[in-house]
């Protein structure tokens, strides 16, 4: 995509440099665990998972943003772009965060849709640790490397904006 439009999508920025911070302490977290005696280090993974937590919700925000931006069903643009194991890294993201955000409520919070995309791409509901198991299963080995996948579903909402609206126009 031209670099006006990266000018125009200003949380674009923020967003990866959100990411690349919440990415360097996940990090910088890691280097607390253990391999050898996993049980005394236990106690990192929380912490890991809300910051994974936190970051997966910055990014539903953006999805979000852009579809107000092209005027744009949500529910539709989370379908494009981008995919990993079959199922849009748009809809996985948008799945992690709400489970995330509605885990501490109880399983009756979260919806079935959610629940179906997660373990469609392999992530044990029954872990703790959805979030981080999510970013896992994607392939994903830092949390900065979702942005291009962001930022290609960007690229794909806006021509898909496009050719709904010249259809619209005939």
């Amino acid at each position: 995509m031209d670099d006006e439009l990266d000018t125009l999508d200003f949380e674009k920025c923020f967003l990866a440099e959100l990411l690349t911070m919440i990415g360097e302490r996940l990090v910088r977290l890691e280097t607390f665990f253990d391999p050898k005696d996993p049980e005394s280090t236990s106690d990192v993974f929380d912490p890991m998972e809300h910051l994974a937590g936190v970051g997966m919700v910055a990014a539903q925000r953006y999805l979000a943003s852009i579809c107000k931006w092209l005027s744009v069903s949500k529910d539709d643009a989370i379908k494009w772009g981008p995919q990993k194991k079959g199922v849009a890294v748009a809809s996985i993201v948008n799945a992690a965060a709400n489970y995330w955000k509605h885990v501490e409520d109880g399983d009756s919070a979260i919806h079935k849709p959610t629940r179906d995309i997660l373990e469609q791409i392999g992530v044990n509901l029954d872990s703790g640790y959805c979030v981080s198991n999510t970013l896992y299963e994607c392939g994903y080995k830092h949390l900065s490397e979702l942005m291009k996948d962001l930022l290609a579903w960007r690229d794909a909402a806006i021509e898909e904006a496009r050719v709904r609206s010249a259809t619209e126009q005939r």
